[in-house]
């Protein structure tokens, strides 16, 4: 339901989930990283660090232990603590190698090349974010090289490299659609459309569109719907359709 962007659904069903665990404390306190996280995507930045302290206290499991310091690591980016967030990553990193828990490590890597990327340290989040590219894509951890994929594109918007760009987005699109990762689908087609329209693509922000929500059939992700509306209203704008886009943003 996460994936889907169904946050409320979510929450139910992970809440439902911790009251089966009963006494098994390591499955409560994974499920407390879980309902943390969409508390998280939420926007319920003090509920999601209090699951996530909650879920280390009382887990020994390097697993859930890796989980809930990641999210702890994605509030301080939220909260713009960029050095904090550099360090903390990095600590995760060393602790996930130690667990031999390759997915936890390339998530560190990731999240702190988004710490350097936010502190104006481009040049080093590129260089950590391609050796994360690699590393993924030699392990077939798709999550990770959905979210190197996006960073890297980032960066390359930033150098005014919009050929390459254009490509990387391209490219994450299709990796978050192969996972069904609706959400964040949902956020790639949006920036992708943008981007052409930056670079006069007009009809193929339009295609793009129709080729998402095709995709996501009836009902868009409810935290992407204004995101995905904006677009449209850009695309209708572009090709000279001011009332459809009136209509966009009026939904």
């Amino acid at each position: 339901a996460l994936a889907r962007g169904d946050l409320v659904t979510a929450i139910a069903a992970l809440e439902r989930a911790s009251e089966l665990f009963g006494a098994d404390a390591e499955g409560r306190s994974e499920t407390c990283v879980q309902i943390g996280e969409v508390r998280y995507a939420m926007g319920e930045l003090d509920a999601a660090e209090g699951l996530a302290r909650r879920a280390l206290d009382g887990s020994v499991a390097s697993g859930v232990r890796l989980s809930a310091r990641n999210l702890l690591g994605k509030l301080l980016l939220a909260r713009g603590d960029w050095a904090g967030a550099d360090a903390h990553f990095a600590a995760d990193a060393c602790e996930a190698i130690g667990a031999g828990d390759l997915t936890a490590e390339l998530r560190a890597r990731v999240n702190r090349a988004i710490a350097l990327l936010s502190c104006g340290a481009s040049e080093p989040a590129r260089e950590m974010l391609t050796r994360v590219l690699r590393d993924a894509e030699a392990r077939g951890e798709r999550r990770a090289i959905g979210f190197a994929l996006s960073n890297l594109a980032v960066l390359a918007i930033e150098r005014h490299d919009y050929g390459h760009a254009l490509e990387l987005l391209e490219r994450t699109i299709g990796a978050h659609r192969r996972l069904g990762d609706r959400l964040n689908f949902a956020r790639d087609v949006s920036n992708l459309v943008e981007l052409r329209l930056r670079l006069g693509l007009g009809e193929q922000a339009e295609q793009l569109l129709r080729f998402a929500r095709n995709t996501l059939g009836p009902g868009a992700p409810g935290s992407r719907a204004a995101e995905l509306a904006l677009a449209s209203a850009r695309v209708h704008l572009c090709r000279g359709r001011t009332p459809e886009a009136e209509r966009e943003v009026r939904v």
